[in-house]
């Protein structure tokens, strides 16, 4: 792999990372607006249906970006012969994004507790 085909490679992953992250986001935002109007007020079926969805998405939004960025290091490694300190970045957004669900949920658990 010549050196464009890298660059073309690495920034079409990480363009579909970021992609990934702003659903991530989007969903987490909107479970959140969600959670503060109408959470008190939803039923038990109602409550189960929002926070399954909502964690099934986040998640797969959450791997999908994990995954794309770690091939993208995987391509970056190939070229360069060496992992450096950035390619755990990956990690940690990871472990971001799922403590980011855990907070929402809890989040959702603190309001209903206040009916």
């Amino acid at each position: 792999m010549n050196t464009y085909e890298f660059a073309e490679a690495f920034a079409a992953l990480f363009d579909a990372a970021l992609t990934a992250w702003t659903l991530y986001f989007s969903s987490i935002s909107g479970y959140l607006v969600v959670a503060y109007l109408v959470g008190r007020k939803l039923t038990r079926s109602q409550l189960v249906v929002i926070c399954g969805l909502f964690v099934v998405v986040s998640l797969v939004m959450a791997f999908t970006g994990f995954s794309l960025t770690e091939r993208a290091i995987q391509l970056e490694i190939a070229l360069e012969g060496e992992r450096d300190a950035l390619d755990g970045a990956s990690y940690f957004l990871l472990a971001a994004q799922i403590l980011g669900i855990l907070a929402a949920l809890k989040f959702m658990i603190d309001l209903r507790k206040e009916r």
